[in-house]
């Protein structure tokens, strides 16, 4: 996947979101949602969110060597 935006968006896209929709539940406008996705500052706070608004955990893995 890459980049946090695409990740994230691929998460919206698959649940048949809109950045609209996840950016109303978080309490701000698209554009900002938008802007903090493609620079890379989005707040691991609003990540959390954004997976609570989709039904997921964010679970830390150790990497296998």
């Amino acid at each position: 996947m890459g980049s946090i935006r695409n990740e994230i968006m691929y998460f919206i896209k698959k649940h048949d979101y809109l950045v609209k929709d996840i950016s109303k539940k978080l309490n701000i406008t698209s554009q900002n949602l938008t802007n903090k996705l493609t620079r890379e500052t989005i707040t691991y706070r609003d990540v959390k969110k954004i997976a609570d608004i989709l039904g997921y955990d964010i679970i830390w893995k150790k990497r296998q060597k």
